[in-house]
Protein backbone atom coordinates (compact mmCIF):
# COMPACT_ATOMS: atom_id res chain seq x y z
CA UNK A 1 0.00 0.00 0.00
CA UNK A 2 2.77 2.45 1.03
CA UNK A 3 4.82 1.60 -2.07
CA UNK A 4 1.85 2.19 -4.39
CA UNK A 5 1.06 5.48 -2.64
CA UNK A 6 4.63 6.69 -3.13
CA UNK A 7 4.64 5.74 -6.81
CA UNK A 8 1.34 7.56 -7.32
CA UNK A 9 2.51 10.67 -5.46
CA UNK A 10 5.82 10.74 -7.34
CA UNK A 11 4.10 10.32 -10.70
CA UNK A 12 1.63 13.13 -9.96
CA UNK A 13 4.44 15.36 -8.70
CA UNK A 14 6.56 14.84 -11.83
CA UNK A 15 3.58 15.58 -14.06
CA UNK A 16 2.88 18.78 -12.13
CA UNK A 17 6.51 19.94 -12.26
CA UNK A 18 6.88 19.06 -15.94
CA UNK A 19 3.76 21.05 -16.79
CA UNK A 20 5.34 24.25 -15.44
CA UNK A 21 8.86 23.51 -16.68
CA UNK A 22 7.54 23.67 -20.25
CA UNK A 23 6.63 27.32 -19.66
CA UNK A 24 9.82 28.13 -17.76
CA UNK A 25 12.35 26.64 -20.17
CA UNK A 26 10.87 28.01 -23.36
CA UNK A 27 12.96 28.59 -26.50
CA UNK A 28 13.76 32.22 -25.64
CA UNK A 29 14.94 31.49 -22.10
CA UNK A 30 17.04 28.51 -23.20
CA UNK A 31 18.76 30.69 -25.83
CA UNK A 32 19.48 33.42 -23.27
CA UNK A 33 20.78 30.84 -20.78
CA UNK A 34 23.14 29.34 -23.38
CA UNK A 35 24.66 32.74 -24.13
CA UNK A 36 24.81 33.69 -20.44
CA UNK A 37 26.46 30.41 -19.41
CA UNK A 38 28.93 30.72 -22.26
CA UNK A 39 29.83 34.29 -21.27
CA UNK A 40 30.10 33.40 -17.58
CA UNK A 41 32.21 30.32 -18.37
CA UNK A 42 34.59 32.36 -20.54
CA UNK A 43 34.90 35.09 -17.90
CA UNK A 44 35.41 32.49 -15.14
CA UNK A 45 38.19 30.70 -17.03
CA UNK A 46 39.99 33.99 -17.70
CA UNK A 47 39.50 35.14 -14.11
CA UNK A 48 41.04 31.92 -12.71
CA UNK A 49 44.27 32.64 -14.62
CA UNK A 50 44.66 35.88 -12.67
CA UNK A 51 44.41 34.25 -9.21
CA UNK A 52 47.43 34.53 -6.96
CA UNK A 53 48.53 32.57 -3.88
CA UNK A 54 46.95 35.18 -1.59
CA UNK A 55 43.44 34.72 -3.03
CA UNK A 56 41.09 33.24 -0.34
CA UNK A 57 40.13 30.12 -2.30
CA UNK A 58 39.71 27.90 0.76
CA UNK A 59 37.12 30.09 2.58
CA UNK A 60 35.09 30.48 -0.64
CA UNK A 61 35.23 26.73 -1.27
CA UNK A 62 34.21 25.93 2.31
CA UNK A 63 31.28 28.40 2.42
CA UNK A 64 29.75 27.28 -0.89
CA UNK A 65 30.10 23.54 -0.20
CA UNK A 66 28.70 23.91 3.32
CA UNK A 67 25.69 25.77 1.93
CA UNK A 68 24.85 23.18 -0.75
CA UNK A 69 25.31 20.36 1.77
CA UNK A 70 23.37 21.93 4.65
CA UNK A 71 20.39 23.19 2.65
CA UNK A 72 18.85 19.74 2.70
CA UNK A 73 15.31 18.48 3.01
CA UNK A 74 13.56 15.15 2.58
CA UNK A 75 10.90 15.67 -0.08
CA UNK A 76 8.06 13.64 1.42
CA UNK A 77 5.33 14.73 -1.07
CA UNK A 78 2.91 14.79 1.87
CA UNK A 79 -0.34 16.75 1.66
CA UNK A 80 -2.45 18.53 4.27
CA UNK A 81 -5.12 15.80 4.21
CA UNK A 82 -2.52 13.22 5.28
CA UNK A 83 -2.77 14.62 8.81
CA UNK A 84 -6.19 13.00 8.96
CA UNK A 85 -5.92 9.89 6.82
CA UNK A 86 -2.32 8.65 7.18
CA UNK A 87 -1.35 9.37 10.79
CA UNK A 88 -3.23 6.26 11.96
CA UNK A 89 -1.15 4.20 9.52
CA UNK A 90 2.23 5.55 10.57
CA UNK A 91 3.72 2.13 11.34
CA UNK A 92 2.87 0.95 7.80
CA UNK A 93 4.46 3.98 6.10
CA UNK A 94 8.12 2.95 6.56
CA UNK A 95 8.51 1.94 2.91
CA UNK A 96 7.01 5.27 1.80
CA UNK A 97 9.45 7.34 3.82
CA UNK A 98 12.44 5.17 2.86
CA UNK A 99 11.66 5.84 -0.80
CA UNK A 100 11.28 9.56 -0.02
CA UNK A 101 14.74 9.61 1.60
CA UNK A 102 16.41 7.75 -1.29
CA UNK A 103 14.70 9.90 -3.95
CA UNK A 104 15.64 13.10 -2.10
CA UNK A 105 19.28 12.00 -1.97
CA UNK A 106 19.55 11.32 -5.71
CA UNK A 107 17.69 14.50 -6.72
CA UNK A 108 19.76 16.80 -4.46
CA UNK A 109 23.15 15.15 -5.03
CA UNK A 110 23.78 16.68 -8.51
CA UNK A 111 23.86 20.19 -6.98
CA UNK A 112 26.79 19.12 -4.75
CA UNK A 113 28.64 17.61 -7.72
CA UNK A 114 28.06 20.68 -9.90
CA UNK A 115 29.24 23.03 -7.13
CA UNK A 116 32.40 20.96 -6.58
CA UNK A 117 33.19 20.66 -10.32
CA UNK A 118 32.70 24.42 -10.85
CA UNK A 119 34.92 25.28 -7.87
CA UNK A 120 37.58 22.66 -8.72
CA UNK A 121 39.58 24.76 -11.28
CA UNK A 122 39.79 27.60 -8.76
CA UNK A 123 40.78 25.21 -5.96
CA UNK A 124 43.48 23.38 -7.95
CA UNK A 125 44.96 26.73 -9.01
CA UNK A 126 46.28 27.28 -5.48
CA UNK A 127 46.31 23.66 -4.23
CA UNK A 128 47.35 21.09 -6.88
CA UNK A 129 45.56 17.74 -6.54
CA UNK A 130 46.03 14.33 -8.09
CA UNK A 131 43.17 12.59 -9.87
CA UNK A 132 42.77 10.20 -6.94
CA UNK A 133 42.49 13.05 -4.46
CA UNK A 134 39.76 14.71 -6.55
CA UNK A 135 37.86 11.41 -6.74
CA UNK A 136 38.18 10.77 -3.01
CA UNK A 137 36.93 14.26 -2.13
CA UNK A 138 33.97 13.83 -4.50
CA UNK A 139 33.11 10.47 -2.91
CA UNK A 140 33.36 12.04 0.54
CA UNK A 141 31.03 14.90 -0.44
CA UNK A 142 28.59 12.32 -1.80
CA UNK A 143 28.63 10.43 1.49
CA UNK A 144 28.29 13.69 3.42
CA UNK A 145 25.20 14.61 1.40
CA UNK A 146 23.69 11.23 2.27
CA UNK A 147 24.56 11.91 5.91
CA UNK A 148 22.75 15.26 5.73
CA UNK A 149 19.63 13.65 4.28
CA UNK A 150 19.51 10.94 6.96
CA UNK A 151 20.28 13.19 9.92
CA UNK A 152 17.70 15.75 8.69
CA UNK A 153 15.06 13.02 8.79
CA UNK A 154 15.85 11.81 12.30
CA UNK A 155 16.25 15.33 13.68
CA UNK A 156 12.78 16.24 12.35
CA UNK A 157 11.30 13.32 14.29
CA UNK A 158 12.43 14.92 17.54
CA UNK A 159 10.49 17.59 19.49
CA UNK A 160 13.49 19.96 19.69
CA UNK A 161 15.11 20.53 16.30
CA UNK A 162 17.20 23.66 16.91
CA UNK A 163 20.14 21.79 18.49
CA UNK A 164 20.03 19.23 15.71
CA UNK A 165 20.15 21.90 13.00
CA UNK A 166 23.12 23.54 14.76
CA UNK A 167 24.86 20.14 14.79
CA UNK A 168 24.27 19.75 11.04
CA UNK A 169 25.83 23.12 10.22
CA UNK A 170 28.72 22.60 12.65
CA UNK A 171 29.61 19.11 11.38
CA UNK A 172 29.36 20.24 7.76
CA UNK A 173 31.52 23.32 8.36
CA UNK A 174 34.15 21.43 10.39
CA UNK A 175 34.44 18.40 8.11
CA UNK A 176 34.41 20.34 4.83
CA UNK A 177 37.03 22.76 6.19
CA UNK A 178 39.32 19.89 7.20
CA UNK A 179 38.91 18.12 3.83
CA UNK A 180 39.57 21.31 1.86
CA UNK A 181 42.61 22.27 3.98
CA UNK A 182 44.01 18.73 4.36
CA UNK A 183 42.89 16.59 1.37
CA UNK A 184 44.53 13.33 2.53
CA UNK A 185 42.95 9.88 2.74
CA UNK A 186 43.43 9.34 6.50
CA UNK A 187 41.70 12.65 7.29
CA UNK A 188 38.70 11.67 5.16
CA UNK A 189 38.43 8.25 6.85
CA UNK A 190 38.55 9.93 10.27
CA UNK A 191 35.85 12.41 9.30
CA UNK A 192 33.61 9.63 7.94
CA UNK A 193 33.89 7.85 11.31
CA UNK A 194 33.05 11.05 13.21
CA UNK A 195 30.03 11.75 10.99
CA UNK A 196 28.86 8.14 11.39
CA UNK A 197 29.09 8.42 15.18
CA UNK A 198 27.03 11.64 15.16
CA UNK A 199 24.44 10.00 12.91
CA UNK A 200 24.14 6.91 15.11
CA UNK A 201 23.68 9.11 18.16
CA UNK A 202 20.94 11.08 16.42
CA UNK A 203 19.19 7.89 15.27
CA UNK A 204 19.28 6.54 18.82
CA UNK A 205 17.86 9.79 20.21
CA UNK A 206 14.97 9.78 17.73
CA UNK A 207 14.32 6.04 17.65
CA UNK A 208 11.28 6.23 19.94
CA UNK A 209 9.87 9.49 18.53
CA UNK A 210 6.81 9.56 16.34
CA UNK A 211 6.79 11.28 12.97
CA UNK A 212 5.97 14.98 13.21
CA UNK A 213 3.36 15.07 10.45
CA UNK A 214 2.54 18.75 10.87
CA UNK A 215 6.22 19.74 10.53
CA UNK A 216 6.81 17.55 7.46
CA UNK A 217 3.65 18.80 5.74
CA UNK A 218 4.57 22.43 6.45
CA UNK A 219 8.09 21.85 5.07
CA UNK A 220 6.71 20.20 1.94
CA UNK A 221 4.18 22.96 1.32
CA UNK A 222 6.90 25.60 1.75
CA UNK A 223 9.16 23.76 -0.73
CA UNK A 224 6.43 23.50 -3.35
CA UNK A 225 5.46 27.11 -2.78
CA UNK A 226 9.04 28.19 -3.58
CA UNK A 227 8.83 26.40 -6.91
CA UNK A 228 5.38 27.84 -7.65
CA UNK A 229 6.67 31.35 -6.93
CA UNK A 230 9.40 30.82 -9.50
CA UNK A 231 6.98 29.33 -12.03
CA UNK A 232 4.59 32.22 -11.43
CA UNK A 233 7.09 34.50 -13.16
CA UNK A 234 6.33 32.70 -16.44
CA UNK A 235 2.68 31.64 -16.13
CA UNK A 236 -0.28 31.80 -13.74
CA UNK A 237 -0.02 29.26 -10.91
CA UNK A 238 -3.33 28.60 -9.13
CA UNK A 239 -1.59 26.58 -6.38
CA UNK A 240 0.52 29.50 -5.20
CA UNK A 241 0.01 30.44 -1.56
CA UNK A 242 1.27 33.79 -0.30
CA UNK A 243 2.77 33.96 3.17
CA UNK A 244 2.44 37.20 5.11
CA UNK A 245 4.22 38.65 8.14
CA UNK A 246 3.17 41.67 10.16
CA UNK A 247 6.60 43.41 10.30
CA UNK A 248 5.58 46.12 12.75
CA UNK A 249 9.08 47.58 12.66
CA UNK A 250 8.33 48.81 9.11
CA UNK A 251 5.11 50.62 10.01
CA UNK A 252 6.91 53.94 9.53
CA UNK A 253 6.74 53.26 5.77
CA UNK A 254 2.98 53.98 5.82
CA UNK A 255 3.07 57.24 7.79
CA UNK A 256 3.79 59.45 4.78
CA UNK A 257 0.59 58.40 3.00
CA UNK A 258 -2.16 61.00 3.43
CA UNK A 259 -5.69 59.87 4.36
CA UNK A 260 -7.45 60.36 1.01
CA UNK A 261 -9.46 58.18 -1.34
CA UNK A 262 -6.91 58.55 -4.14
CA UNK A 263 -4.28 56.96 -1.84
CA UNK A 264 -6.32 53.85 -1.04
CA UNK A 265 -4.25 51.57 -3.24
CA UNK A 266 -1.04 53.42 -2.49
CA UNK A 267 -1.48 52.25 1.10
CA UNK A 268 -2.59 48.74 0.15
CA UNK A 269 0.22 48.14 -2.36
CA UNK A 270 2.87 49.34 0.05
CA UNK A 271 1.44 47.22 2.83
CA UNK A 272 1.17 44.18 0.55
CA UNK A 273 4.79 44.51 -0.56
CA UNK A 274 6.17 44.85 2.96
CA UNK A 275 4.11 42.02 4.44
CA UNK A 276 4.23 39.52 1.56
CA UNK A 277 7.39 37.40 1.54
CA UNK A 278 6.98 36.51 -2.11
CA UNK A 279 7.72 40.04 -3.34
CA UNK A 280 9.66 41.78 -0.55
CA UNK A 281 11.95 38.78 -0.14
CA UNK A 282 12.49 38.54 -3.88
CA UNK A 283 13.37 42.24 -4.13
CA UNK A 284 15.87 42.07 -1.26
CA UNK A 285 17.50 38.84 -2.48
CA UNK A 286 18.00 39.95 -6.08
CA UNK A 287 19.29 43.35 -5.01
CA UNK A 288 21.84 41.90 -2.57
CA UNK A 289 23.00 39.22 -5.04
CA UNK A 290 23.46 41.84 -7.76
CA UNK A 291 25.47 44.05 -5.40
CA UNK A 292 27.70 41.21 -4.19
CA UNK A 293 28.44 39.89 -7.67
CA UNK A 294 29.35 43.39 -8.90
CA UNK A 295 31.76 43.99 -6.03
CA UNK A 296 33.84 40.95 -7.04
CA UNK A 297 33.87 41.71 -10.79
CA UNK A 298 36.58 43.59 -12.67
CA UNK A 299 35.22 43.36 -16.23
CA UNK A 300 32.99 46.41 -16.83
CA UNK A 301 30.95 44.85 -19.67
CA UNK A 302 30.14 41.72 -17.66
CA UNK A 303 29.36 43.83 -14.60
CA UNK A 304 26.88 46.08 -16.39
CA UNK A 305 25.26 43.05 -18.05
CA UNK A 306 24.83 41.41 -14.65
CA UNK A 307 23.32 44.57 -13.16
CA UNK A 308 20.94 45.02 -16.11
CA UNK A 309 19.95 41.36 -15.81
CA UNK A 310 19.18 41.69 -12.09
CA UNK A 311 17.30 44.95 -12.69
CA UNK A 312 15.19 43.24 -15.34
CA UNK A 313 14.58 40.14 -13.24
CA UNK A 314 13.51 42.23 -10.25
CA UNK A 315 11.19 44.51 -12.22
CA UNK A 316 9.71 41.70 -14.31
CA UNK A 317 9.07 39.48 -11.30
CA UNK A 318 7.29 42.31 -9.51
CA UNK A 319 4.67 42.60 -12.26
CA UNK A 320 2.58 39.56 -11.15
CA UNK A 321 1.92 41.44 -7.91
CA UNK A 322 -0.72 43.46 -9.85
CA UNK A 323 -2.96 40.37 -9.63
CA UNK A 324 -2.80 40.27 -5.84
CA UNK A 325 -6.19 41.99 -5.44
CA UNK A 326 -7.75 40.68 -8.66
CA UNK A 327 -10.35 38.51 -6.90
CA UNK A 328 -10.09 40.09 -3.46
CA UNK A 329 -13.39 41.43 -2.05
CA UNK A 330 -11.70 44.62 -0.84
CA UNK A 331 -11.28 45.77 -4.44
CA UNK A 332 -15.04 45.59 -4.89
CA UNK A 333 -15.77 47.27 -1.55
CA UNK A 334 -13.56 50.29 -2.19
CA UNK A 335 -15.28 52.66 -4.69
CA UNK A 336 -11.96 53.62 -6.26
CA UNK A 337 -11.50 53.88 -10.05
CA UNK A 338 -9.35 51.26 -11.78
CA UNK A 339 -6.97 53.97 -12.98
CA UNK A 340 -5.96 54.56 -9.34
CA UNK A 341 -5.40 50.82 -8.95
CA UNK A 342 -2.91 50.83 -11.85
CA UNK A 343 -1.33 54.20 -11.07
CA UNK A 344 -0.62 53.31 -7.45
CA UNK A 345 1.05 50.06 -8.48
CA UNK A 346 3.19 51.81 -11.09
CA UNK A 347 4.28 54.33 -8.44
CA UNK A 348 5.28 51.52 -6.09
CA UNK A 349 7.22 49.75 -8.86
CA UNK A 350 9.03 52.97 -9.81
CA UNK A 351 9.94 53.67 -6.17
CA UNK A 352 11.31 50.16 -5.59
CA UNK A 353 13.29 50.12 -8.82
CA UNK A 354 14.62 53.62 -8.03
CA UNK A 355 15.96 52.33 -4.70
CA UNK A 356 17.61 49.36 -6.41
CA UNK A 357 19.04 51.53 -9.21
CA UNK A 358 20.54 53.99 -6.71
CA UNK A 359 22.20 51.10 -4.85
CA UNK A 360 23.55 49.65 -8.12
CA UNK A 361 24.87 53.10 -9.17
CA UNK A 362 26.58 53.52 -5.80
CA UNK A 363 28.32 50.14 -5.95
CA UNK A 364 29.45 50.84 -9.54
CA UNK A 365 31.06 54.13 -8.49
CA UNK A 366 32.77 52.36 -5.58
CA UNK A 367 34.00 49.38 -7.62
CA UNK A 368 35.07 50.94 -10.95
CA UNK A 369 36.94 54.06 -12.05
CA UNK A 370 34.94 57.22 -12.75
CA UNK A 371 34.90 57.06 -16.58
CA UNK A 372 33.77 53.41 -16.66
CA UNK A 373 31.24 53.97 -13.88
CA UNK A 374 29.77 56.93 -15.76
CA UNK A 375 28.74 55.05 -18.91
CA UNK A 376 27.66 51.99 -16.89
CA UNK A 377 25.33 54.11 -14.76
CA UNK A 378 23.94 55.86 -17.83
CA UNK A 379 22.87 52.43 -19.13
CA UNK A 380 21.29 51.59 -15.76
CA UNK A 381 19.34 54.87 -15.77
CA UNK A 382 18.18 54.35 -19.36
CA UNK A 383 16.93 50.88 -18.50
CA UNK A 384 15.13 52.25 -15.43
CA UNK A 385 13.38 54.92 -17.50
CA UNK A 386 12.46 52.57 -20.33
CA UNK A 387 11.08 49.77 -18.15
CA UNK A 388 9.22 51.87 -15.58
CA UNK A 389 7.88 54.64 -17.82
CA UNK A 390 7.31 52.88 -21.15
CA UNK A 391 7.14 49.10 -20.81
CA UNK A 392 5.61 48.62 -17.34
CA UNK A 393 2.53 50.92 -17.73
CA UNK A 394 1.45 49.24 -21.00
CA UNK A 395 2.12 45.76 -19.61
CA UNK A 396 0.16 46.49 -16.42
CA UNK A 397 -2.77 47.81 -18.47
CA UNK A 398 -2.88 44.54 -20.44
CA UNK A 399 -2.73 42.50 -17.24
CA UNK A 400 -5.61 44.42 -15.66
CA UNK A 401 -7.91 44.71 -18.69
CA UNK A 402 -9.71 41.50 -17.66
CA UNK A 403 -10.32 42.64 -14.07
Amino acid sequence: MANNLWQKRLSDYLKEITKYLRYIFNDHLVLVMVFMLGAIGLYYSQWIKTLGPSFPVNPIMIVILVLVLSLTQVNTLLKAADMVYLTVMETRMKVYFKKAIVTSFFTQLPLVWVAFIVLLPMYTKVMPLTGWQVLVILVYLTLLKGWNILIWWFIHKQPQRLKGNIVIWFVNAATVALVVLFPVWWMIILLVLVAAAVLLGTIKAGAHCYIKWDVLIAKEEARLNRFYRFANMFTDVPHLKNTTKKRQWLNWCYKGISFAQKNTYTYLWRRAFIRTDEFSGLFVRLTLIGLLITIFMSNTIMAVLVLLLFSYLTAFQMLPMIRLYELHPTRLLYPVPMINYRRSFVQLLRSLMAIQTVLFIAVVFITFNFSAALWMNVLLLLFYLFFNFIYAPSKIKKLTDSF
